[in-house]
């Protein structure tokens, strides 16, 4: 790792155990509308920013619904659970050991900056993020590299001196794209994907203290 001098974490899946809130939110904002969730809708939308996804499940489902009010609705169902949202194991103490060795941080994801805002509130760690980019500060999602190339740009580092850590297939694929070293950490949320993620990824952890040697 001291290889490097940038890391890039996504959030959710990732840095934090967080995936089961977006499950959670899935499943109360489409059951107030007497929708059952599909099962290929949490996948379908895993690397959407807030506005696609609201674009997205508004045709999917025929709802009523504007983007903006969707993406509200979630929002404040977020807010409201994700200061109880763990970290995933060894996050904490990798961070601290990043920082330790100088190695600059940041955070590629693609919830909204209320929802980063909340995740990060009281967390020791949040004092060393030196970026923090979501994906509507760039043109395109998480399928493309745009979003890491953006944190890279900020961090003052190349390609090369940079890693990510991604959970899901998307993520893994768009950080590649951009010629990045990605690590991919397991979430149980990708479990369909996880062979594929193995096989592409630079390497694959169930627990950042297996990249502290």
């Amino acid at each position: 790792m001291l290889d490097y001098k940038g890391v890039i974490f996504d959030m959710d899946g990732t840095l934090l155990d967080s995936m089961y809130v977006w499950e959670k939110i899935d499943i109360d904002f489409l059951a107030r509308r007497g929708i059952e969730v599909p099962e290929d809708y949490m996948h379908s939308i895993s690397h959407l920013g807030a506005y696609e996804t609201a674009l997205y499940t508004i045709e999917r489902f025929d709802l009523n619904d504007t983007p903006e009010g969707l993406i509200r609705e979630w929002i404040d169902m977020a807010v409201a659970e994700y200061a109880y949202v763990p970290l995933k194991s060894g996050a904490s103490e990798y961070i601290s050991y990043l920082k330790e060795n100088g190695i600059k941080i940041a955070i590629a994801t693609a919830s909204e900056p209320e929802i980063v805002k909340a995740a990060l509130c009281g967390r020791s760690f949040a004092k060393d993020i030196d970026y923090i980019a979501t994906v509507n500060d760039v043109k395109r999602g998480k399928g493309f590299p745009d979003i890491y190339l953006k944190c890279a740009e900020k961090l003052g580092l190349s390609v090369e001196e940079c890693i990510v850590y991604e959970d899901i297939l998307t993520g893994v694929k768009g950080a590649l794209a951009g010629g990045f070293k990605t690590i991919a950490m397991y979430d149980k949320h990708s479990e369909k994907s996880k062979r594929e993620i193995m096989d592409i990824a630079s390497g694959y952890i169930y627990n950042f203290m297996e990249m502290i040697r």
